[in-house]
């Protein structure tokens, strides 16, 4: 079964397709599950909302994220399982904030992410301002791992994110290796509070050239007794769905993976992809 479930549209500030052209692009590609999962950063001294391209902050648009997707779900539901979504970015500095937008809401599933580091800067200028990739994964781990302990989301999402943009030495792999030991924390808090683990294919087009995280990540969370894995080509334009998607599911069943899964009301509804 295709389905992609980590996927922007022009609700989040960087989205380029409307969701309407993002479920007739869907369709086309015989995807049966979409989620909508839009931006939502804490920040430590701007309101809640999103980063945009030049490190502003934009306000969260909740009323327009809400509208936008119930109408394309009236306008595709038969034909679409489409999923209401969010993306939460280090929910752990506002955890009353993204608690009451969960109550108010009502998603079907919520991708758990870390963009932004101390300072309210996001990991792209961050690494570009020479920070090294020690320093930028050790702050980015202990986001991940404060987000992961709240038990808020349902998937962790691309938690290989800060290798796509981190500077290493001319011949050196871009591997989340160095850090296994801390990996492993988190990998264990993700398995043990019951959240799926995500492949993404975003990695396919940036710094690192493949889907992640890497085989042993995957295998790692198995054996801390998680189960599922979630797919996401973290499309911010219709015609990027499933981008990766072959690759991810080859190395989820490389690395043992029996069931992929998707939420709905916050209840998993897992399926065989072994």
């Amino acid at each position: 079964m295709l389905f992609d479930v980590h996927t922007h549209t022009t609700s989040s500030h960087d989205g380029k397709s409307t969701p309407f052209e993002m479920c007739e692009a869907a369709i086309e590609k015989g995807i049966k599950v979409l989620a909508f999962t839009e931006h939502w950063d804490a920040f430590e001294t701007y309101i809640s909302g999103m980063l945009d391209d030049d490190g502003r902050c934009v306000a969260f648009r909740e009323n327009e994220l809400h509208d936008s997707f119930f109408e394309a779900k009236e306008r595709y539901g038969d034909r679409l399982t489409l999923l209401y979504g969010i993306e939460f970015g280090e929910p752990s500095l506002k955890p009353t904030e993204a608690k009451e937008l969960v109550a108010r809401q009502k998603f079907d599933m919520i991708m758990g992410s870390v963009h932004v580091l101390d300072g309210d800067m996001d990991i792209i200028p961050y690494a570009a301002s020479g920070a090294s990739a020690e320093e930028i994964m050790d702050k980015y781990l202990d986001r991940e791992i404060a987000m992961a302990k709240m038990c808020i989301a349902d998937s962790l999402s691309h938690l290989d994110y800060p290798l796509r943009y981190v500077k290493v030495a001319p011949g050196e792999k871009l591997s989340l290796l160095p850090y296994r030991e801390r990996v492993r924390e988190l990998l264990r808090i993700t398995a043990q509070n019951g959240m799926a683990l995500e492949i993404n294919g975003a990695g396919l087009v940036k710094a690192t050239k493949c889907v992640g995280p890497e085989k042993w990540v995957i295998e790692d969370y198995l054996s801390f007794g998680g189960q599922y894995i979630t797919f996401g080509s973290d499309a911010h334009l219709a015609q990027d769905l499933l981008r990766g998607y072959n690759e991810s599911m080859a190395l989820a069943r490389e690395a043992g993976v029996k069931y992929a899964v998707y939420f709905k009301e916050r209840r998993p509804h897992p399926f065989r992809i072994d």
